[in-house]
């Protein structure tokens, strides 16, 4: 069991590793193709994707996750899940092939039937891919699932600046795809001695389990994409572009911080879900450590991007500010939803989390198309992600606290003072932001940047700190974060004694926070 941990410990770690360095680049990559490129030619692209991933969206069966799954997986279950979706893909390429025109016609761009053809190759390129490669999860060699990944990101951007400043066009981004396929398919078959056949023998143990897989992968979709159907009919090509640029951007921050957490947490949860108690009690605290960390940094966002859009993509993306002021705004929403789709999970009701993703599509599209078909504009339509998931936040809460029985208050208990004090935050950022010189420049936007974070970062400390304090320093994600910093001896220096000092205030007692923390996942 130590090895495993160990295991799976280091597996974490070079996972992690693996998601930063591919949000790395990807930033960087967006940065530099913003200074070449402009919105419509990310739009055009994001008009072609969003047919190809909807194609791949229905091939998403699960396999590999039913192979990790079943530890006696055989021979003949690695070749019919390679079989599988080796026909899935050269269909969805053929698709793609067929549909071009009519997508084209659709977003009304004839460019885009170009770009729907490259994707189809792409489509076809991944049906080859070796299976193996699934090994290098079930098997816990994540330095190989990093090296993987790592070959594949780093080409495509590498091609893809390449063919920007080549090209001076969109199909600098389609090359880039294409080349990561490429790498993808020869790292598969350079790293792992695998060498599939075509065999359909065991399909029956592999499609079972992707039932409800396929369910949720459908509803993220339409959550996820299917704006993009609606704003690049509506808007064109260059709002198209805008609007996924502003939504890439806007999320940075707080799905940065978010990821790694619930990646821990989905396992502690799974590992207590039997005892209801401990449950209850981790359930609190994750969700509590998660707004904590994660809602000043969405909220901070909105405060920030208009220096932030000055300094890495320019004049010509001022555009996006607006939308990843809103956008930012609905990270913070969902940032309350997140932590209950890893209860779902633990708790083997899956359902419940493509339940709630579809009666966000539900309401987001619908609202959406009709703002923008009326006239409102992009800035307004957008507000309907918002809305949407504000409106479904007090459902999926009481849903929470029947499954753990606990009363709801229980939950706006440990979030309302990371809520309250990250808004107070941004209203000092916005304030201060006012009184700043006008942004004119990136360098502008550079001393605003420097101005502004150092302040929101003491507002919102001092905030929650102080209301943490009025309410009688009780035990939770203030307490326990205080806990971390001082075992970790960053509470040593003098100027940290009023935090040394307000841990010692804490209304707990010390053996029984102790006791809690061993309780908690």
């Amino acid at each position: 069991m130590k090895d495993l941990g160990d295991k799976v410990a280091s597996g974490a770690a070079w996972m992690m590793g693996l998601r930063t360095f591919q949000r790395f680049m990807g930033l960087i990559s967006t940065v530099i193709l913003a200074r070449i490129l402009v919105p419509e030619d990310f739009g055009l692209v994001a008009m072609a994707f969003a047919l190809y991933a909807l194609v791949e969206m229905i091939g998403a069966f699960g396999l590999d996750l039913a192979l990790i799954r079943d530890q006696k997986a055989e021979r003949h279950h690695y070749d019919t899940a390679w079989t599988i979706k080796l026909i899935y893909q050269s269909l969805g390429a053929l698709a793609l092939i067929l549909a071009a025109p009519h997508a084209a016609a659709f977003f009304d761009d004839g460019r885009v039937e170009a770009i729907v053809y490259a994707f189809a190759a792409i489509s076809f390129l991944h049906g080859f891919e070796n299976i193996g490669i699934v090994a290098f999860r079930k098997e816990l060699t994540f330095r190989k699932e990093f090296l993987f990944g790592f070959g594949k990101k780093a080409s495509a951007v590498v091609v893809t600046i390449a063919m920007a400043f080549y090209l001076q066009s969109y199909w600098a981004l389609v090359l880039g795809s294409l080349t990561s396929a490429i790498v993808g398919l020869s790292l598969s078959y350079g790293m792992h001695p695998f060498r599939p056949r075509l065999s359909l023998s065991g399909w029956r143990d592999l499609i079972g389990f992707s039932a409800w897989i396929t369910f949720n992968n459908a509803a993220m979709y339409g959550q996820g994409r299917g704006p993009d159907w609606i704003v690049g009919r509506l808007e064109g090509a260059a709002g198209l572009g805008a609007y996924r640029v502003a939504s890439d951007i806007a999320k940075l921050p707080s799905s940065e911080l978010y990821a790694p957490i619930m990646r821990a947490v989905f396992p502690g949860f799974a590992k207590v879900s039997h005892d209801l108690p401990r449950l209850r009690r981790g359930y609190l605290l994750a969700q509590g450590m998660v707004t904590l960390l994660t809602v000043p940094a969405a909220l901070g966002m909105v405060g920030v991007a208009a220096p932030l859009i000055w300094l890495l993509l320019g004049e010509n993306w001022l555009v996006t500010i607006p939308l990843i002021q809103v956008l930012a705004i609905l990270g913070a929403t969902r940032i309350l939803h997140g932590n209950r789709f890893s209860l779902f999970m633990a708790l083997n009701k899956p359902y419940w989390v493509g339940i709630f993703v579809l009666a966000d599509v539900l309401i987001t599209l619908p609202l959406m198309g009709y703002l923008l078909w009326a006239g409102y504009g992009l800035e307004v339509a957008v507000w309907s992600k918002v809305i949407a998931s504000t409106l479904l936040l007090p459902f999926g809460v009481m849903l929470v606290s029947h499954f753990l029985q606990m009363q709801s208050k229980d939950f706006f208990a440990v979030v309302w003072r990371p809520v309250a004090a990250s808004l107070a935050m941004l209203g000092v950022l916005l304030g201060t932001s006012n009184a700043l010189p006008e942004l004119t420049s990136s360098a502008a936007g550079a001393i605003h940047l420097l101005a502004l974070v150092p302040v929101g970062v003491a507002t919102y400390a001092i905030g929650l700190v102080a209301l943490w304090f009025a309410t009688g320093c009780p035990p939770g994600a203030e307490a326990r974060a205080l806990e971390m910093a001082n075992e970790r001896g960053l509470l040593r220096s003098r100027w940290a004694f009023p935090l040394r000092f307000l841990l010692t205030k804490t209304s707990a007692p010390r053996s029984s926070q102790t006791a809690e923390k061993k309780d908690s996942p």
